[in-house]
């Protein structure tokens, strides 16, 4: 399945009725799931300029209670992330790896693999083993994740 975004368009021709909720609803909401900003601008634009939805698009109108529940979610695994961060780089190098490499639920996934990422793109050119030190975090933390998928 091709990726979609939620547009004013494509919610009002949903309220228009040329496109069926049920297939809007299925099409939309795993990405929705993964916060897309391009949705979120999308819905808050339809939501401005719509009138109110008929009786019968009551899931329409819940979509922005999903939206506030993810994104609180997703607000809380970015704070998680930053703790996580912060705590590694108090470490030197090889004990960061070590905690990475035996954690079971902390110090994975992608939020702080990006940060760890970022981190290392604030030392380059200049510190080398640095960045090199903080990618191979980034890319232990990737890997445990991977892992853990396979594990479920």
């Amino acid at each position: 399945m091709s990726d979609i975004h939620f547009t004013p368009d494509l919610l009002e021709a949903t309220q228009n009725g040329e496109i069926h909720l049920r297939t809007l609803l299925e099409l939309g909401l795993s990405h929705l799931m993964h916060l897309c900003p391009t949705c979120q601008e999308g819905i808050r634009a339809w939501q401005t300029r719509a009138q109110p939805p008929a009786q019968g698009d009551a899931a329409i109108r819940l979509l922005p209670l999903v939206f506030a529940r993810h994104t609180a979610d997703q607000e809380e695994e970015e704070a998680r992330a930053e703790r996580d961060l912060n705590d590694l780089l108090k470490l030197p190098h090889e004990q960061r790896l070590g905690r990475v490499q035996r954690a079971s639920h902390r110090f994975k996934g992608v939020l702080l693999a990006h940060r760890l990422l970022n981190e290392a793109k604030r030392h380059m050119p200049d510190q080398a083993q640095t960045v090199h030190d903080l990618a191979q975090a980034a890319e232990c933390c990737q890997k445990l994740r991977e892992c853990c998928k396979t594990l479920r």
